[in-house]
């Protein structure tokens, strides 16, 4: 297992997200609600970098002609296809089985680190 460096947490929680790559590979690190998620950067739907995607919230289901939006800097949206993610959970919205690949946090004297390469391979299970 490796633990790379990423940010400062105050860091993380002013610019909300950032992308690096780690041993070949992107991975979006977000802090949402005082926690840090980290996903890689496949959308499951058509492998695009999803991390670049938008970052907001989304409209709950309701009533017709009633919209009620809500989870504000909570979902990722996917720049291709606009596929909704969860960004505590990464499960996609419509489907809770899909969901985009966990990557360990460690947050350590306010220093937020991702780790690789576990036993699994590169995150670990969602």
């Amino acid at each position: 297992m490796n633990r790379h460096y990423i940010a400062t947490l105050q860091e993380l929680r002013e610019a909300r997200s950032k992308l690096v790559v780690l041993e070949g590979q992107e991975i979006g690190v977000y802090e949402v609600e005082g926690e840090v998620h980290a996903w890689r950067s496949v959308c499951p739907h058509r492998g695009v970098s999803i991390c670049k995607g938008w970052i907001g919230g989304t409209n709950l289901p309701s009533q017709v002609y009633e919209y009620h939006y809500d989870r504000d800097q909570q979902i990722l949206r996917c720049p291709l296809h606009a596929w909704e993610f969860d960004l505590k959970t990464g499960q996609f919205l419509l489907d809770a089985s899909v969901k985009l690949k966990r990557y360990e946090t460690i947050i350590e004297e306010d220093r937020v680190y991702v780790v690789t390469g576990s036993k699994s391979g590169s995150g670990i299970p969602s």
